[in-house]
């Protein structure tokens, strides 16, 4: 366990444990269950307040229109809480080949969130209860929303689960060591709400989430001499996602974002004293970057690397003093 003293919050103990047993010389099973603990940072407790106007669809009335909004910090805002268990196991079925399994599963809660005016519209609508000196939709004459005030808070939940598997094998020949590995995960669910306190949604697959990766590498070492190929891939999903204005509820655009394989490749030389050569390509076939099937443009830039190939040199020297 940890435990942690904050002047905002006094002490907090966040408990985990952890268990390995290893049922025979070639079989390991493996568990860990434990809690999380993240304090909110100083600008969500105390930052400057901001006003604005923006537009907002007002499912209550069926209408666009622009209203006035207020944020503000909130130094009574928790920290948020996590929860997280994984179990697997690791399995040496023959000398030099194994097979590691794990499943983990991530439920964070009292989220800190900061609702914007659409997420405040949809909550209204669904008949969230407002705080007069908080959080509130504030309504005039006709119905029609006013103002909308916003603060940091604890709201959401995140939940999250998947299992990886990693192959593992080796070969010595004469011909120099082979090592390789290939490592696949899957995600099983990516839940949210779809807006402030609003529906629990399974947003896997959904623009930017891919529910699966794989990885396979190729190792070879001869004396001096290594080779290395490493190949990625993603998983195709939606290209976009749309929120109904009325319920806020998220669905997927039928278009996707195709896979896509990309292949790193380097030499290496170890030269002993005189240090240790490497010479390569990222991306050495130039693969294209996925495009948006909507609109021709780029994908989420956070998945894929834009920058094409890359050859490199590089050169590394230890010194003791």
């Amino acid at each position: 366990g940890r435990y942690d003293d904050y002047s905002d919050f006094g002490g907090t103990f966040t408990p985990s444990i952890g268990i390995v047993s290893n049922l025979t010389g070639s079989l390991a099973i493996r568990a860990r269950w434990g809690e999380g603990f993240v304090a909110p940072d100083m600008d969500a407790l105390y930052g400057p307040s901001a006003a604005w106007t923006g537009f907002v669809y007002d499912p209550v009335i069926d209408a666009d229109y622009i209203v006035d909004m207020y944020g503000y910090s909130n130094p009574d805002v928790q920290p948020e809480t996590s929860e997280s268990l994984s179990v697997g196991f690791n399995w040496e079925y023959l000398d030099g080949h194994s097979i590691d399994v794990a499943y983990y599963d991530i439920d964070i809660k009292n989220v800190i969130t900061w609702p914007q005016i659409q997420d405040l519209a949809w909550a209204d609508a669904a008949g969230e209860p407002w705080d007069p000196d908080g959080i509130r939709v504030e309504r005039g004459p006709g119905g029609f929303i006013t103002e909308v005030h916003s603060y940091v808070t604890n709201a959401n939940r995140f939940e999250t689960d998947g299992f990886d598997v990693l192959l593992s094998s080796t070969f010595d020949t004469a011909a120099g060591v082979f090592n390789l590995q290939a490592f696949y995960s899957k995600q099983l669910s990516f839940m949210q709400n779809a807006f402030y306190k609003g529906s629990y949604q399974d947003l896997r697959n959904f623009s930017g989430k891919p529910d699966t990766r794989a990885q396979m590498g190729i190792n070879w070492q001869l004396g001096d001499h290594s080779v290395s190929l490493i190949a990625n891939y993603i998983g195709p999903h939606a290209a976009d996602q749309e929120q109904d204005y009325v319920t806020g509820i998220h669905t997927r655009t039928e278009e996707e974002f195709d896979s896509q394989i990309t292949a790193n490749l380097s030499y290496g030389f170890d030269a002993g004293d005189w240090g240790r050569f490497r010479i390569g390509a990222n991306n050495v076939t130039d693969e294209d970057p996925v495009l948006n099937p909507l609109w021709d443009g780029p994908a989420t830039m956070s998945l894929y690397d834009y920058v094409g190939r890359v050859i490199f040199v590089e050169y590394r020297k230890t010194f003791d003093w």
